[in-house]
C-alpha cells in the first residue's frame, strides 16, 4: 500500500497537469497484478518498490527542465535516504540506486552545495557498506565476483533471452501475468516522440530530453506530459544485470518478482496515454480487450494462490490446467525463455505490432486551420466516439473468446513435432517430474519424467501425416543388475522396444537417488543424455503414442531413466 500511494506521488509530481490520465495509470499500479499478487508476501522487491517512488517523487522536484528550484537540504534528505537504502536493502539494487545517484548529481550540477553534500553521503554510504561486507564476508560485494557482473562477457542470445522474458515469458513476464500492461508500449513510443519533438523545437536543447515543460499550453506538452525518459534510462544497469542472470525469472516467487521494483516508474509512462476523458475507438477498444483479460487471470490467481507459482520448465501452471483438460499442446503456441520454441520470438513481435497499431488508431487527430480543431469536427468524433464506448466491452470479450477458440483450434490441428514428456497434456501413469518440483535453480537441468519399471506416458500427437520417425531423449539410472527397456506403441501395437543403457559403473543409481521424487539433482550433472531413434512406422490420426519402461520386477531395484522428449519427424 506505500508503494502504491508513493508511486501515485511521484506521478504527481510529473504531472501536475493530468489528474486523469496518472489517477488510472495509479489504479493499474495498485490494483492489477504483479504488485496486487505481493500484497501479501515477503519480498525485497516490494519495499524496493516504494524507495524507487520516493527517489522518483525527488528527482522530479529537482529537474530544471520541470521548473526545479534548489533543494533545501530537508529536500536533499527526501532524495538521499531512499537512495542509501536500496543497496542497504539488498546489494543487487546498487544497479539501481547508482545511475539514479548520478542522474541526481547532473540535476544538482547548479547547486554546488547541496551536489557535494549528495556526493559525500554516496561516498560514505558505499565505503561503509563495502567494509562491512569485507569484514563480516571476505568479499567487499559479499556474494558476488567479478563473473557476476561481468555483464558485457555475456552472450546475447542470454541476456535478450532474460530481458525479453522478464516482459513476455509465458510463466514469469509482466505481460503474461497481466497482459494490461502491453499499454507500455504504445506509451513508450509516445514519449520517445513527443520528446524528439520537443528536443527540435527548443533547437535541439538537451534539457528538451530530460523532460518536457511546466504544463502550459504547448500541444505537445499536453499530449507527451512530462516523459520520464532519463529516469527509465537510468533502470537499464538493473534491467541488463537482471537479465543476465541463470535465475532471471526470480525464482519461487509470483511472476516478475525481480521487476516489481521497477513498477513505479513503468506506470510513470502511462499517464499521458491515459490523459483523454474519450479515448478514441482504437485505444479505447484496446484497453477494455487487455482490462478485461487482465482482470480474469488476476481473478483466477486471487481464487487458487498457488497457481501463481510456476516451475521453470516452459509451461504455466494456470496453462497446464487448461491444457490437461483438452488434451492439447497449447504451450507451443504461446512464448517461453526457459524453453525456446518458435513462438518464443514470433509472439512478441506480432503482439507487440497488433498493440502499436491499435494503439495508433487512437491517434490525436489533425488540427485544423489555425491549429484549433473545428467546431464540426469535435461534434462528429464525439459523436463517434460516445457510439464506439457502448459496444466497446461487448467487442473486448467477443475478441478475447475469438483468440481463444482459435488457439484451441489451432493447437488441436497443428501436426505435433516435439513431444515434451512433463507436460500438462501427456498422460502420466507412474513416474515422478524429474528433477523434483522444489530443486533451486531448475534451469540448469534438462526437466523430464522419470520413470521406474511398469510406469507409462502416453499422448495423443496431431497428426502431419501417415507415418513418423521419433528421436527420444533420455537419461538412463539402470543398473546392470536390473536393466530396462523403452517399449513404444502406436494404438496398442508394439513398435519399438528400445534397450536403454546402463549407467556407468561407478555412478550407478544406487548413489542417484530414486524417481519417485527423490531423483538428485545431481543426477542429471553427472549422468549423461542419449538419443534413441525409432525407426519409421504407420501412425494414424487420432492414435495414441504411449511409452513405458519395462524392466525385471527386482524388489529393492533403484533403476529408473528419465524422459525428456520427443522428437516428431513425419512422413
Amino acid at each position: 500500500a506505500a508503494a502504491a500511494a508513493a508511486g501515485l506521488a511521484a506521478a504527481r509530481a510529473l504531472y501536475p497537469q493530468r489528474p486523469r490520465g496518472l489517477l488510472a495509470a495509479w489504479m493499474l499500479l495498485a490494483f492489477a497484478p504483479p504488485l496486487l499478487l505481493y500484497a501479501g508476501q515477503f519480498w525485497v522487491e516490494v519495499p524496493a518498490a516504494l524507495l524507487l517512488a520516493l527517489v522518483l517523487r525527488a528527482l522530479a522536484r529537482l529537474d530544471p527542465a520541470r521548473g526545479g528550484v534548489t533543494p533545501t537540504r530537508g529536500a536533499l534528505l527526501a532524495l538521499a535516504l531512499p537512495l542509501i537504502a536500496l543497496p542497504l536493502l539488498k546489494l543487487r539494487f546498487l544497479a539501481l540506486a547508482l545511475p539514479l545517484g548520478a542522474l541526481a548529481a547532473l540535476r544538482l550540477r547548479g547547486a554546488g552545495r547541496r551536489r557535494r553534500e549528495l556526493l559525500g553521503l554516496a561516498a560514505v554510504t558505499l565505503v561503509a557498506l563495502g567494509l562491512w561486507n569485507f569484514w563480516r564476508y571476505g568479499n567487499p560485494l559479499r556474494m558476488y565476483g567479478g563473473g557476476d557482473l561481468a555483464i558485457f562477457e555475456v552472450p546475447l542470445a542470454d541476456q535478450l533471452r532474460g530481458d525479453f522474458g522478464l516482459f513476455f515469458d509465458l510463466a514469469f513476464g509482466l505481460f503474461a501475468l497481466a497482459p494490461v500492461w502491453l499499454l507500455l508500449l504504445p506509451a513508450l513510443l509516445l514519449a520517445i516522440r513527443a520528446s524528439l519533438a520537443t528536443a527540435a523545437r527548443v533547437g535541439g536543447d538537451a534539457r528538451g530530453l530530460a523532460g518536457m515543460g511546466g504544463g502550459g499550453t504547448d500541444p505537445d506538452r499536453r499530449a507527451g506530459g512530462f516523459a520520464p525518459l532519463p529516469e527509465l534510462a537510468a533502470l537499464l544497469p538493473y534491467l541488463l544485470l537482471i537479465g543476465m542472470r541463470r535465475e532471471w525469472y526470480g525464482g519461487w516467487s509470483p511472476p516478475f518478482r525481480y521487476g516489481v521494483a521497477l513498477l513505479p516508474a513503468l506506470a510513470l509512462l502511462l499517464p499521458p496515454l491515459f490523459a483523454r476523458k474519450r479515448p478514441h475507438p482504437g485505444l479505447n477498444f484496446l484497453c477494455a480487450t487487455l482490462t478485461a483479460l487482465s482482470g480474469a487471470i488476476a481473478l483466477v490467481y486471487l481464487v487458487h494462490p498457488a497457481w501463481a507459482y510456476s516451475l521453470a520448465n516452459g509451461s504455466s501452471r494456470l496453462l497446464d490446467e487448461l491444457a490437461g483438460d483438452f488434451a492439447v499442446d497449447l504451450v507451443r503456441l504461446l512464448p517461453s525463455m526457459v524453453r525456446l520454441r518458435p513462438a518464443s520470438w514470433l509472439v512478441p513481435g506480432i503482439v507487440t505490432l497488433l498493440v502499436l497499431g491499435l494503439a495508433k488508431l487512437g491517434e490525436v487527430p489533425a488540427l485544423d486551420g489555425a491549429g484549433a480543431p473545428g467546431r464540426a469536427g469535435r461534434v462528429r468524433r464525439q459523436r463517434r466516439a460516445m457510439g464506439a464506448t457502448r459496444f466497446v466491452w461487448p467487442l473486448a470479450a467477443l475478441a478475447l473468446l475469438m483468440v481463444w477458440s482459435g488457439l484451441v483450434t489451432v493447437a488441436a490441428r497443428l501436426p505435433t513435432t516435439r513431444i515434451e514428456f512433463e507436460d500438462a497434456w501427456v498422460r502420466h501413469r507412474g513416474g515422478a517430474l524429474y528433477p523434483e518440483r522444489w530443486t533451486v535453480d531448475r534451469t540448469r537441468f534438462s526437466g523430464g519424467w522419470a520413470m521406474r519399471s511398469d510406469a507409462e506416458v502416453a499422448a495423443r500427437p496431431v497428426a502431419g501425416g501417415t507415418t513418423c520417425r521419433l528421436s527420444i531423449r533420455l537419461l538412463s539410472a539402470a543398473g546392470v543388475e536390473a536393466p530396462l527397456n523403452l517399449e513404444v506403441r502406436a494404438g496398442g501395437r508394439l513398435i519399438a522396444s528400445l534397450s536403454v543403457p546402463s549407467a556407468p559403473v561407478g555412478d550407478g543409481p544406487g548413489n542417484r537417488g530414486s524417481a519417485g521424487g527423490s531423483a538428485g539433482a545431481s543426477a542429471g550433472a553427472e549422468l549423461s543424455w542419449v538419443t534413441l531413434e525409432v525407426p519409421p512406422f504407420a501412425l494414424g490420426a487420432g492414435e495414441t503414442l504411449s511409452f513405458r519402461a519395462a524392466g525385471p520386477p527386482l524388489e529393492g531395484s533403484r533403476s529408473f531413466l528419465v524422459l525428456d522428449r520427443a522428437e516428431v519427424a513425419w512422413l
